[in-house]
């Protein structure tokens, strides 16, 4: 049923191509301005920490996929707050469908189609100039690394969810954590030791773009096993605290 609705929605958009495609420009402006501003810095430092320009936009590439994954999946849990004090939250509970998953496709995230396009574009420009060959074994990978990111970012969601659910719509901590999506647009280890353990091990954002990156650098199967493990513990983890939370949930006035 998820995919379904989502197909729906994503025929639904398209039926307005003018108007998708003028919402599209402001967005793919300001991408390709970050890939300028990108070059120009290495044009004058040549490398940071040792990371050449096409390393670093493999990153930003694969950052920008992901989340453009998790906006068309788990995008709208960003509105959960809305649903819960205009009712709405009431009403999906009723209904024969897990309700996380009904609000996560109530309302569609067109510009998760403009991310996922320009993630594709820059991360086959990294991936060439890197001189990096698709094989079976790597295209797997890289699907594999695009579940994983989406499930992580989606699971940290679902968690924020269950925090709202909790404290009675009065507290979530999902506009902080998307707030720090800019970090997986670079290499984690130019930043100092606290930032690499917080997006590692607490809120492991580093999952999303940087360590798949290196797998594809150095083919380090570290990063393929950890980001299996840590993606769906989140995802199973968030599942689990958000149907505790709606077991007690008695409303945002209670």
């Amino acid at each position: 049923m998820w995919f379904k609705y989502i197909i729906l929605n994503l025929k639904q958009t398209m039926q307005y191509k003018t108007d998708f495609l003028i919402g599209a420009l402001p967005h793919l402006f300001s991408q390709v301005i970050s890939i300028v501003f990108f070059r120009l810095i290495l044009d004058v430092i040549p490398n940071i920490d040792g990371w050449t320009y096409h390393e670093i936009l493999l990153i930003y590439g694969q950052s920008v996929l992901v989340f453009g994954l998790y906006s068309l999946f788990f995008g709208n849990l960003r509105n959960m707050k809305y649903y819960l004090f205009s009712g709405e939250f009431d009403i999906m509970r009723l209904r024969p469908i897990r309700t996380i998953r009904h609000v996560a496709i109530m309302s569609f995230q067109s510009n998760s189609i403009e991310q996922i396009v320009i993630g594709m574009a820059v991360i086959s420009i990294a991936f060439t100039n890197l001189q990096i060959q698709f094989n079976l074994y790597r295209v797997a990978a890289f699907i594999y690394f695009c579940i994983c990111g989406t499930l992580l970012l989606g699971g940290l969601s679902i968690i924020s969810s269950a925090i709202l659910l909790f404290t009675k719509g009065t507290f979530t901590p999902l506009t902080a954590i998307l707030s720090m999506s800019d970090f997986t647009k670079y290499p984690l280890s130019i930043f100092g030791d606290a930032i690499q353990i917080l997006f590692t091990w607490i809120i492991p954002i580093g999952f999303v773009s940087f360590y798949p990156s290196l797998f594809f650098l150095e083919d380090n199967w570290t990063f393929l096993v950890l980001a299996g493990i840590i993606s769906l513990s989140l995802y199973l983890l968030g599942n689990v605290l958000f149907n505790y939370a709606l077991s007690r949930y008695e409303g945002v006035s209670a």
